[in-house]
Parts: structure tokens; sequence; C-alpha cells
């Protein structure tokens, strides 16, 4: 089995292409092209079965390569340290700063377990169980003063209805003497969702983005249609939600994790497609519409897991960045300044 996305982009006729494959064991080869200029999208979408289709499907897929490899691009953000992490982290998602240490969690099948990393090293120094929460496939975690919220939201097949977000208090967390903590629970469904129909990565009903702000949750999605990322908000307390796109942002690639910075109100949003990772920075955000001059796109140059998921700031002035275990590289840890964004 088998499974990577490609994008190109041509910057002089704001022209992109992206494509996503995926082979299952039958050898069923399921693929999305989508296609931009001047921002009027095309996506296509291919289901092959037959050795014939497959055969030539595997000349495109080269072609795309290519021209994914060849792609130069301007790096906007310099990276100043990468740590390689343990496998108790390989598939860490989300990442907050708590007293100086990262807390972070793996995804789906990791466990309702959260774990402190030293900053330096990687290492796990502790880690913590939420007893009442389960881990269907936990994707971000953001805090505000009070409380640390881990967002149970993954959807990759579009079919959940379990959505959910955990919300641990803060002084439980870090009082605990045996390392068990208990979590309220914010459910959550999409309104506009009527079709639960099972359909892997060909959903704009996922989501790997959580912040919290003054007054509100906010969830970024993960557009696996049309590459762009509409934001919820939803209230911190318990209860069950309906939540409806507040608005939508043009990403160009796929989102994997937010933090947002009380005393700037910027929004970081991390991304990647196979040929690039980035940021993106969303300037003096306030709950409404996000004008495009205050919504910008960095690209980054990474040594280590290109497949990057969380984000936090580091609490001077840069932030960090996870990025989850790989066919090639080990679950990574990164640390980049932030000085340049403007």
């Amino acid at each position: 089995m088998f499974d990577f996305f490609i994008r190109r982009r041509n910057a002089v006729f704001k022209r992109e292409i992206s494509s996503f494959f995926q082979s299952d064991e039958a050898g069923t080869i399921n693929i999305i092209i989508y296609y931009q200029i001047n921002h009027i999208s095309v996506t296509f979408a291919f289901l092959l079965n037959n050795p014939l289709q497959m055969s030539s499907i595997y000349l495109l897929i080269l072609y795309f390569l290519f021209n994914a490899w060849t792609l130069g691009g301007k790096t906007n953000i310099i990276v100043e340290k990468a740590i390689m992490l343990g496998p108790e982290v390989r598939e860490t998602s989300g990442i907050i700063l708590l007293n100086d240490r990262i807390i972070t969690h793996n995804d789906s099948g990791g466990g309702p377990l959260l774990f402190e990393l030293d900053t330096l090293t990687g290492k796990v120094l502790r880690t913590v169980k939420v007893v009442n929460a389960g881990n269907h496939d936990w994707e971000d975690i953001s805090q505000d003063e009070k409380y640390i919220y881990v967002g149970d939201i993954g959807n990759n097949n579009g079919n959940r209805k379990d959505l959910a977000i955990y919300r641990i208090s803060k002084k439980d967390y870090l009082q605990s003497e045996n390392n068990m903590v208990y979590a309220d629970k914010i459910k959550f469904r999409y309104s506009g969702q009527t079709d639960f129909t099972p359909r892997r990565f060909s959903s704009n009903y996922d989501a790997e983005a959580l912040i919290a702000t003054e007054d509100s949750l906010y969830l970024f999605s993960k557009n696996w249609v049309n590459m762009k990322t509409y934001w919820y908000a939803l209230p911190k307390t318990p209860g069950d939600y309906s939540l409806q796109i507040r608005d939508s942002l043009d990403v160009g690639g796929l989102i994997t994790g937010a933090v947002y910075d009380f005393e700037s109100h910027r929004i970081l949003l991390s991304g990647y497609t196979l040929s690039s990772n980035f940021v993106v920075s969303i300037k003096k955000f306030k709950g409404r519409h996000i004008r495009p001059s205050k919504f910008k796109k960095y690209f980054l140059a990474l040594n280590g897991s290109h497949q990057t998921e969380g984000i936090c700031l580091d609490g001077h002035s840069g932030f960090f960045l996870s990025g989850e275990k790989t066919r090639i590289h080990p679950a990574t840890l990164y640390r980049l300044r932030l000085q340049s964004i403007p």
C-alpha cells in the first residue's frame, strides 16, 4: 500500500497542479488531481483497477514526481535546530509549550496519553494518561490560562460522528501525583455534512488544527478536495455543538497544526504537500473574516521529517514544529526563527 501527495506551482502564471495518489491492498489506485490557475480551481478524480490503466498512471506519477522535485522555492524561515524524537512519540501530532516543556501526543491508535519532552534533547520526561478519554484520532492540542484542549478531530475518511475536544484543567494536570487526569468533553459536528460515506482522503470535513483564543476555540480544516482550509468557531465549555463555516483560506495545501499568540493576536498554521512545507501567518485575528492582506504563506526547508504536524510558540522569538515518523526520517522536533515573518 502506498500513498503520496504532489504539488507543483508556477508563480508567474499563478498556476498550480497538485495530485494525491493512493493504492490499496487490492491494487486499486485512487487519484485526485487538483488544478488551479488564477484562483479558478478544477478537481479530477480517477479510480483505476486494471493493468493497462495502472501502467499508464505509473508514467503519470513519474512525470509529476519530476515536476515536483525540480521545483525551486524561496525559503523564508531558517531552521535553528532539528531534534530526532524517540519511538514513544513517532506519530507526534499537536504540540504546546508549558513550563518550558513540550507537551505532545500521538494520533490515531496512540492511546489517550500526553508526553512531556525536553526541548533540548527531545527525551520523554513524563507521560500523563487522560483516564476518561479515548484517542480515535488526536490531531492537535492547544491551551489558555486555565485549560489544555486536546482535539480528537481527525477524520481522514470523512465519516466520523464522534468528533470531540477534551478539556483538561491545568491545575489538575500539573498537580497530578499519579500522572492521571480527567477531562471534560466538548462534542461537535459539521452542520454542512450530510453524507457520511467513508471516502479516504476525499473529504473537506477533516481537521488537524485547533486554537484557543480569549473566548472561543477555532478549528481549521484539512481539505483534501480543494486544498483550502475552512475555519469554525465553538465555545470552550462542554456541550454538543453544530459548527458552521466562518470563512475559508486558499492555502494551497494540507493544514496540520495551529497556534495562537495571545499578545499579538497572530495565528500560525503549519501545512505541507509532498514537495513543500509551509507556515501560514494570519495577522491580528479577531474571529471574523480574514482579509487577504492579513494572510501570508512562507515556505520551509527541513532536513528531517517532512510530514509536519504540530506548531507552537517557543516563548521567546521563535516557534517549534513537529514532524511525525516517515519511511525515511524519524519523528522530528524543529526550532525555527520567527523574526523572518513580518
